[in-house]
């Protein structure tokens, strides 16, 4: 793309253009905590970018200028901006959405009793999965706002998680990624042998990339239902 944007532990941001070039930001371009979400809205012509002490900032990708900024009653400990909103993942066991256009709130969800550590939305379906300090997962349907599955993840916090409508691969600070299945919640099977620092789990159609393993990433074989074909 054109542009990357990244935040950092001081509370500054950096929008940088494709040749790596940082792009000047107006004089707000720090927080006053750790930066938890810089997210592009490219639709919008703008980017997000949220903190740990619950400031929420909008800001204009052509002229770096600050266009609008909420303060939550709560920390941002995770966001993304999908289509056309911006969902931030807070302290306070709640994600809360905004329109991406005018950063108006839209919704608050009510998800755990402690701290939502990770989520990920899915427009199409408008599910939404989340996991908490906790150790659970739960999955929404956020257009009638039924729990559709609820389960104990990990033994820890619950530090990652992706989804499709096959599985549900979560991460979390005790050391193990879980397999779910997607429509029942019943676990598929579990890898182990990650440090408590397990942070990241993504996966594609035939790998699975993860951290947790003392400053290497793993890439595991991950194919379903079957392997790629070998090419002739």
């Amino acid at each position: 793309g054109k542009y990357c944007v990244s935040g950092a532990v001081d509370g500054t941001v950096q929008l940088m253009n494709s040749k790596g070039e940082p792009l000047k930001l107006s004089s707000e371009a720090r927080h006053a905590g750790i930066v938890t979400m810089a997210q592009l809205a490219v639709r919008y012509k703008r980017f997000f970018s949220g903190c740990v002490e619950g400031s929420l900032r909008a800001w204009d990708l052509s002229t770096g200028e600050l266009v609008g900024k909420e303060k939550l009653p709560s920390g941002i400990l995770c966001g993304s901006v999908v289509g056309k909103f911006v969902l931030l993942g807070c302290k306070s066991g709640c994600v809360e959405v905004y329109s991406a256009d005018k950063m108006q709130h839209v919704l608050s969800l009510k998800c755990f009793s402690s701290n939502v550590t990770c989520f990920q939305y899915d427009e199409e379906s408008d599910h939404l999965v989340a996991g908490g300090s906790n150790g659970d997962l739960t999955m929404w349907n956020l257009d009638s706002g039924d729990i559709l599955l609820s389960f104990k993840a990990h033994k820890g916090p619950v530090m990652s998680l992706q989804w499709d409508k096959d599985k549900i691969v979560t991460g979390g600070r005790d050391g193990e990624i879980n397999v779910w299945d997607t429509s029942l919640g019943k676990h598929r099977f579990a890898i182990g042998g990650y440090t408590a620092y397990l942070t990241t789990v993504q996966f594609d159609k035939y790998q699975l990339i993860t951290d947790g393993t003392n400053n290497v990433v793993v890439a595991h074989r991950f194919w379903s239902p079957s392997p790629p074909k070998a090419k002739s």
